[in-house]
Order: structure tokens, then C-alpha cells, then sequence
């Protein structure tokens, strides 16, 4: 599963947009006219937003064959004199393969209406020899993190290799269906590739699903499309306008005669224009979670976005003692952070603008600068801080709704609506921890109580000044449990706070003593945070004196444990429909792509050399390879 964003249109405004354009471009497609309108959007945008196209790669499971689609889109190519763009034969068949009736060609049997005559010759001599998934794995691999593919076909091709942005047409959000009656065509044609994508992918995805398409949302008149528009383009002369003419009066006109449709909605030029135009065409966006179902019976190849996202989960375990034992340490530190597997965030290191500042960064747009946990040490002090989500709360009285609204572009007095999904974002700027607030509008960032804390070293941000300020504010905030640490000289006791939001509580704990906080209020654990505490209270007890490389290995050890402790009446509560796939240590739920993708100790020893060490997982994949990080620093007494 995927997490993403719903956006709705703007203002259809006249100037030019404002929105992040790709730099690089490839349409993967199917062949239709609605595929060539895209492809001539993707052209014009080679002069308006500086966007070269580098490749078109074809299927053959969705409008028509793959040589057809390539048929197709070189008639294009040549009507633009734009030959010189590379076309790509791919998968010819589904993923898997199932049995059908008859199928029916909305776009023809070519592709193109079958009113064309075969003029482009055969299909080897332009395309190149390479299969379309070789040639995507190529192009993006020469060129990381600067290529958008456009999905705008069946999701077999980008399903058999992973790219770096990709927006899709297809799918469906409120069970509206044009294939069947729940599921849209090109997800329909190919489930599996659609559920893989959405699953396994860790780069943006920007969806156009089916409903906002219809007539209720995107209203121009097919009369409209074959008469007024038509005569435009002939006045304009322009060879594919000319073709596509005569294509979509062969496509449109018996669909108006049999079936009385009057609306004419290219989709997969909507999905590319909303990605070149987003600043006209989107009005909103919100966060969802997206599969595909590949097992009902009636709902097989529709997509669902669940309202209700599995919750962030974290741990933290840990003894402040700022005059421990003989070879014993002012801090040990064990944490797990659960998370959707495809968040972009960044491993832990030495912060760019804070070179006394250590921890993992988030850089999920909107939140980028944020952290779950970090140390930082100034004038004589380390100060940590941690922060954990306040499961099942809901929002403070206080707390502003994330929404962006613009004015709806009219198209004949007829309101249009895109709606996407954004998968996986990716960060808007290149030192995300040096980033503000980039929108007003967005709840305050939680993230930055921790970046803040640990960061800033004067008289107003050590930790009884700087949660006292915190408290003031803090229903603001989205439901959370910050924890704060304030480590000194030996001559003075480490201080540990925990302020909690819902409801507005600050507490104090001692030096010295173990503690153990989760994703509940400190009086009503959950029985994984409770059993853990008195595991890590006898590694504690048994290896607090041994080696970093011993202790650590334990703590680790803990922090892998997957035992399930359960029932758990207030997880049940808190988090009822996923309580028990949250009730280990280390969450692993493979469904949703979900569970611990970073284990993390610090380590503080009594001569005040700092150890801090993760563990974070390198893919999707937590069975596959991890990466472990160990940062030693050694500060002054």
C-alpha cells in the first residue's frame, strides 16, 4: 500500500504555471487517442515548460496491441516532426493472464478508430530493440531522481521495473467503474501490476482516478469536441490535430448513436496537464492510503483509499544518569520508529546547520526539517529529544485543517475536477532541516519541537524553559508525547520531561531510573512498552557497565523482538482495527507495506563520548539489506 494525497482543480487562470515541472519526461501508454492527446501535451511542453520527452514505451493489455500503440504514437511523432523521440515495444500481456469474453474496443481495434490506412510501415523499422522495461530502468538509472513517467496506460511495464516520479491515469476512489462496474480500465486490465506499483514503489506518485473524469466533475460536451474544436484545428492546419479528428469522429460518434454519451474526456491528458498546469487545474489535496483489491469477485482491479491509515508507532526505552557508575554511561538510548516503508526520510548524521546536532530527518514535503530523535550537545549539556504520536486522539481543539482551495476553472459555465493521489514525496529542498514552515496552512510541524529543542542552546530552549513555552501551545499540535533530556556535569542530575498534548500534561522523572514511553499516555502503557521496559531494565542491569559494542548488540536485540503481546485492551482502544499487528516491538505488517524500518541506541559514556548507532532498512523490503550507521563524538566535560 501506498500513502498519498487527493487534489482537486484550480483556477484556470492564464499564466504560467507555477508548479514543479519534471525535467525529463517518458510516457508509457496504450495506444488510444486519449494516450496521443497526452503524448501532444508532452510535446508542447518540450518549448512551455522546457521538459524533454525522452522515450514512448507501449504495452499491449490495454486499448489495443503494442505494436498498435506504437503504431499510434509514431503517427503522432511524425505529424509533429518529432521522429528523433525514441518508441519502445513492452509487456504484451498482463502480469497475469486471465480469461475473457470478448473484449470491447472502445478506441477500435488499432487503437485509433480503424479509419486510418497502415502508412507507418512495419512496426521494427522504427522502434528500438530494446524492451520498454530495459529502456525505463536505462533512462532513469542514467538520470536519478530527474524523470517523471507518465502512466497513462495499464501499470504492467512500470510493474516489472521501478522508476522515480510517475504519475498514473487510472483507478478509482469511490468504487466508480468504466471496465466493470467497480473498477476503471487500466487498473482493470492489469491488477496485479497496479497493486504492485502502489505497493513496492518508494518514489512520488501523483494518480488521476476515474471518478473526477466523469460528467459529473469534468463536463465538455463531445458536440462540442467534434464540431467547434474540430473546425479550430482545421483552421489551424495542424497534422496530428487533423488525424485525431478524423479518429475520434470514428471513436465518439457511434458511442453517441448506441449509447448517448456526450461528454468527452480525454484522461490521460488530464493526468499530464495536471502535472505541467498544477497551480490551474488542482484545488485541494489530502492524504490517503491506496491498494487494489485482486481477489473479489465484483471488485477485482478497483482501488480502495482508506480513510483510516494504520498509525504511526514508535518505542523509546531508556537511564539518564549524569553520574553513573564506574565504566557505566550517562545515557542509554533504545528506540524503533514504525513507519509506511515508501516515507522519505533521511539516516542519521551530523546535521548540516547544526554541527553539534545528531538524528534521522523527515523529508516528506510539508514536514521536511522534522525529527522523531535526536542529541545534541551545547555548553556542557547533551539535550535529547523524542517524539511520539498520540495514538487514537483526535485532533486538538486548536489544530488548523490542512487545506488548499482555488477557484474552480469553468469550462462552459461547467465546473471540472481532477483528483489525484501523490505517493511517496519526495524533498523540496536540498538541506530539508534548514527549511521553515513552507505553508502556513499546514497543522505546525511536530517534528521541529524535537529539531528545536535539541538544536538552539540558549537560556530560553533548556529543557524546563523550553517546555514550559511548549505547554502554552501545544493543543495546537496534532496528538503527541514529547520526550526531553538533559544531560550535565556529574554534579548535576539529568532532568527528563514528558509533555503530553490530549490532554495537556507535563511530568518530571528522576535520574537514574528506566524508562519506557510509547504511543499512549505514561499511566496506561501498552503491554509491549511495559514488557519491553522490564527487558530493557535487566540489559540494563546485567551489560550497563559493558563495552558499546556488547550493550548495544543487546539493545538491538530488544528492539528486533517480534513477539506479539497481546490482547492489549488499550491498544485495542486506541488503535482498533490494527491493534494486533501493533502489539510487537518490531511491527512488520507486509500488507501494507508498514512496521520498524529504523532501530536506534545512544549511547553516552561517563568521559562523555557519544555513541549513536541505527539500523535502517535500505528498500521496501525488510527482509533485504539494511544500512548501519555508527557515529562516535567525543565532547568536553
Amino acid at each position: 500500500m501506498a500513502d498519498g494525497r487527493t487534489v482537486e482543480n484550480g483556477d484556470g487562470g492564464g499564466s504560467k504555471s507555477k508548479c514543479r515541472s519534471p525535467r525529463y519526461a517518458i510516457l508509457d501508454c496504450d495506444g488510444g487517442s486519449d494516450d496521443a492527446w497526452a503524448l501532444l501535451l508532452l510535446l508542447h511542453a518540450a518549448e512551455s515548460h522546457g521538459i524533454e520527452l525522452l522515450a514512448v514505451t507501449t504495452l499491449g493489455c490495454g486499448n489495443t496491441s503494442r505494436e498498435n500503440a506504437a503504431r499510434n504514437m509514431r503517427r503522432i511523432l511524425e505529424a509533429c516532426k518529432r521522429t528523433d523521440i525514441p518508441i519502445y515495444l513492452g509487456a504484451v500481456d498482463p502480469l497475469i493472464p486471465v480469461e475473457e469474453d470478448e473484449k470491447k474496443y472502445f478506441h477500435g481495434r488499432d487503437g485509433f478508430g480503424d479509419c486510418l490506412a497502415d502508412d507507418c510501415g512495419p512496426v521494427e523499422s522504427f522502434v528500438r530493440p530494446e524492451h520498454a522495461v530495459t529502456a525505463i530502468h536505462d533512462l532513469c538509472r542514467a538520470r536519478p531522481k530527474q524523470i517523471t513517467v507518465f502512466a497513462v496506460g495499464p501499470l504492467t511495464n512500470l510493474a516489472l521495473g521501478f522508476t522515480m516520479d510517475i504519475f498514473i491515469m487510472g483507478g478509482n476512489y469511490q468504487g466508480v467503474g468504466n471496465s466493470s462496474r467497480a473498477a476503471e480500465f487500466n487498473f482493470h486490465s492489469d491488477p496485479e501490476a497496479a497493486h504492485t506499483v502502489l505497493l513496492k514503489s518508494r518514489c512520488p506518485i501523483t494518480i488521476l482516478p476515474w471518478e473526477p473524469c466523469t460528467s459529473k466533475r469534468f463536463n465538455i460536451p463531445i458536440n462540442w469536441r467534434l464540431k467547434e474544436f474540430a473546425e479550430r484545428a482545421k483552421d489551424a492546419r495542424h497534422p496530428a490535430i487533423t488525424m485525431l479528428n478524423q479518429v475520434e469522429a470514428a471513436q465518439w460518434l457511434p458511442m453517441i448513436e448506441l449509447y448517448g454519451i456526450d461528454i468527452w474526456n480525454p484522461c490521460d491528458a488530464i493526468v499530464v496537464a495536471a502535472c505541467l498546469f498544477e497551480d490551474r487545474l488542482i484545488r485541494k489535496h489530502s492524504t490517503w492510503h491506496a491498494t487494489v483489491d485482486l481477489r473479489g469477485t465484483h471488485t477485482r482491479g478497483q482501488m480502495t483509499a482508506i480513510t483510516q491509515k494504520l498509525i504511526t508507532m514508535c518505542v523509546i526505552f531508556f537511564c539518564a544518569d549524569s553520574s553513573p557508575r564506574e565504566g557505566g554511561y550517562k545515557l542509554i538510548l533504545a528506540s524503533n520508529r514504525d513507519e509506511y516503508f515508501a516515507r522519505a526520510t533521511q539516516s542519521a548524521a551530523k546535521w548540516p546547520n547544526a554541527d553539534h546536532v545528531y538524528g534521522g530527518i523527515d523529508l516528506e514535503p510539508g514536514r521536511e526539517g522534522g525529527t522523531w530523535l535526536a542529541i545534541g550537545h551545547a555548553a556542557g549539556f547533551f539535550k535529547v529529544g523524542a517524539l511520539l504520536n498520540l495514538t487514537g486522539e483526535p485532533k486538538p481543539r486548536d489544530a488548523v485543517a490542512h487545506k488548499n482551495i482555488l477557484q474552480p476553472h469553468n469550462h462552459n459555465s461547467n465546473s471540472t475536477s481532477t483528483t489525484g493521489i501523490n505517493l511517496c514525496p519526495k524533498p523540496s529542498h536540498p538541506n530539508p532541516n534548514l527549511n521553515p514552515n513552507p505553508n502556513p496552512n499546514l497543522n505546525p510541524r511536530r517534528g521541529m519541537i524535537v529539531a528545536d529543542f535539541v538544536t538552539r542552546s540558549d537560556d530560553q530552549h533548556g529543557i524546563v524553559e523550553y517546555n514550559q513555552s511548549l505547554f502554552k501551545d501545544c493543543t495546537k499540535y496534532t496528538a503527541f508525547n514529547f520526550v526531553s533530556i538533559e544531560i550535565g556535569p556529574s554534579s548535576v542530575p539529568a532532568r527528563v520531561k514528558l509533555l503530553s498534548n490530549v490532554p495537556p500534561t507535563l511530568e518530571e522523572f528522576q535520574n537514574g531510573e528506566c524508562y519506557g514511553f510509547g504511543n499512549s499516555l505514561p499511566h496506561t502503557p501498552f503491554e509491549k512498552v511495559r514488557h519491553g521496559k522490564q527487558e530493557f531494565e535487566a540489559i540494563v542491569r546485567e551489560h550497563g557497565g559493558s563495552s558499546v559494542e556488547d550493550l548495544s548488540a543487546h539493545l538491538m536485540q530488544l528492539l528486533r523482538k517480534k513477539h506479539k503481546f497481546w490482547p492489549d485492551a488499550e491498544l485495542k482502544r486506541r488503535a482498533p482495527n490494527w491493534g494486533e499487528g501493533l502489539s510487537t516491538l518490531n511491527v512488520h505488517i507486509a500488507e501494507h507495506a508498514y512496521g520498524s524500518r529504523t532501530h536506534t541506541v545512544i549511547l553516552v559514556d561517563s568521559h562523555n563520548k557519544m555513541h549513536f548507532i541505527e539500523e535502517t532498512m535500505a528498500g521496501a523490503d525488510p527482509q533485504g539489506e539494511w544500512i548501519r550507521t555508527h557515529i562516535e563524538n567525543g565532547f568536553p566535560n
